[in-house]
């Protein structure tokens, strides 16, 4: 019996060390997808700024919290809006890309209020 003395305390540090890591992870998968809808948002603002003839890159940066600013791109095609914003996640060890589309086009105004001869 002398041989197990302290092996309950090994195994309990071992799975204290497993959960925390799995915690961590867990963690920054959910910093990628609030980083993702953030990075989507931006886009659907720049569409916005875009089509009433604003500065998509400005309106874009506006809606993104300070840490996601440095690595945003902001393309625009033919009414469509795409954004790039890297992400750093594990704590700065690696870069995540995240993309964001979105279009605005110009609208038929609703049925009750055109006008009919």
């Amino acid at each position: 019996m002398r041989r197990n003395h302290g092996q309950a305390s090994i195994e309990l540090l071992a799975a204290v060390a497993l959960l925390l890591v799995v915690a961590g992870g867990s963690w920054q998968l959910a910093a990628i997808g609030n980083a993702a809808t953030l990075a989507q948002n931006a886009a659907r603002v720049a569409a916005r700024a875009h089509a009433v003839g604003d500065d998509p890159f400005v309106a874009a940066r506006s809606a993104l919290p300070t840490s996601l600013r440095g690595g945003l791109e902001v393309r625009t095609n033919e009414g469509t809006v795409r954004t790039r914003v890297v992400a750093r996640v594990f704590w700065g060890a690696a870069k995540v890309n995240l993309f964001g589309r979105a279009a605005l086009g110009r609208q038929a105004p609703p049925a009750f209020a055109r006008r009919t001869r």
